[in-house]
């Protein structure tokens, strides 16, 4: 659990402008990747929220938001289960994930996905776990990214960026041990169970456990599934 609030973008990029050299020049959808980038680097849940997001099928595939991370499970919305009068058990479904994209057998309706989310702001940036070993490792993983661009562009020189390298690795580093360091007793007992009863399969780009209910199957699984079922619709 997250108990040191958030910080911006904004105060972010602060910080990286007071250590980069006056010409650098960037732009904020970079920063947002580059901070995407770092949090999933570290591998820490501490800046993930659990949430439960309703997602629309058409032509058998849906949209994943942007700022999920994890995907704990996946079911049938139960408004569309109301309304056709069945129970959970009575509509399973089999699925695959593609990048940002779930490819189904259901079609025109509403999935639930039960996620972990990068928590975000107004305007849809992510916000930062307002923790100084994380801010820290942050900072400089942007700072180098921008000064590798500045490198390459010959506006920096080598021994320059050595240095914002060997600062991004340090602090990096620090903290993915921080990182795996139980925060509070809780954590501890919440690692410990999640160790002994999880089993986790990972999709592209995402961790997503198997439920008995939905099985997460392979791409040519899913490809001859999909050729039946237009077989029968025709």
């Amino acid at each position: 659990m997250n108990t040191y609030g958030y910080v911006s973008v904004e105060t972010v990029m602060e910080k990286v402008l007071g250590i980069l050299p006056a010409n650098v020049v960037y732009n904020i959808s970079e920063i947002v990747e580059h901070i995407y980038d770092s949090i999933k680097l570290i591998g820490t849940d501490l800046n993930l929220i659990y949430e439960e997001v309703d997602i629309t099928v058409k032509n058998n595939k849906a949209l994943i938001p942007k700022n999920v991370e994890t995907i704990i499970n996946i079911r049938y919305n139960t408004i569309d289960l109301v309304r056709e009068n069945k129970f959970p058990s009575e509509k399973l479904f089999m699925y695959f994930i593609n990048n940002e994209v779930i490819y189904t057998d259901l079609d025109d309706c509403v999935i639930t996905l039960e996620t972990k989310k990068f928590p975000i702001d107004d305007r849809e940036y992510p916000l930062v776990p307002g923790n100084f070993v994380y801010i820290n490792a942050i900072v400089n993983y942007i700072a180098e990214r921008l000064a590798y661009k500045l490198y390459l562009q010959d506006k920096l020189n080598e021994h320059k960026y050595n240095r914002y390298e060997r600062e991004r690795f340090i602090h990096m580093e620090s903290a993915k041990s921080y990182s795996r360091l139980p925060q509070t007793k809780g954590d501890e007992l919440a690692l410990e169970m999640s160790l002994s009863k999880l089993v986790e399969q990972r999709g592209r780009g995402f961790n997503v456990r198997q439920t008995n209910a939905n099985t997460l199957i392979s791409i040519d699984e899913f490809s001859n599934l999909i050729g039946k079922y237009e077989d029968n619709k025709a």
